[in-house]
C-alpha cells in the first residue's frame, strides 16, 4: 500500500526515535511524493526541520504544502506557529540588529 500515508508517518517517527534524522527525512519525503495530500506528513517533515535547526527549510516545506493543499486550514495554523517560533528566536537576542530596526 504505497499510498497509505500512515506507514510513512510511523516509519519516520521510528527513525526519529532511533536518532536517524536523515532516514526520517527521506521517509517523509517519499511519503509526500506518494501522498501529497497528507497534511500530517508535511507537518512532520516541517517539525523535523525545525527541531534540527533548519528554520528556513521548515518554512519552505510549509509553503510547498500550502501550494499543493491550498484549502487546508491546518497548514495555515502550522505556518502561524512557524512564524511565532521565528519571532521568538528574533526577540530572544539571536538577532539584536533586527530588534534595533524594529523587525521583531
Amino acid at each position: 500500500y504505497p499510498e497509505f500515508h500512515k506507514f510513512y508517518l510511523m516509519k519516520g517517527q521510528i527513525e526519529v526515535q532511533k536518532g536517524n534524522k536523515d532516514r526520517a527525512r527521506a521517509t517523509y519525503d517519499l511519503g509526500i511524493k506518494r501522498c501529497h495530500n497528507s497534511i500530517p506528513l508535511w507537518v512532520s517533515l516541517s517539525t523535523l526541520e525545525i527541531d534540527d535547526g533548519n528554520i528556513t527549510k521548515a518554512r519552505s516545506i510549509l509553503e510547498k504544502a500550502r501550494v499543493k493543499n491550498p484549502l487546508n486550514d491546518e497548514l495555515w495554523v502550522h505556518a502561524i506557529r512557524y512564524y511565532n517560533i521565528l519571532r521568538h528566536i528574533l526577540v530572544s537576542g539571536m538577532s539584536p540588529g533586527c530588534r534595533k530596526v524594529g523587525i521583531a
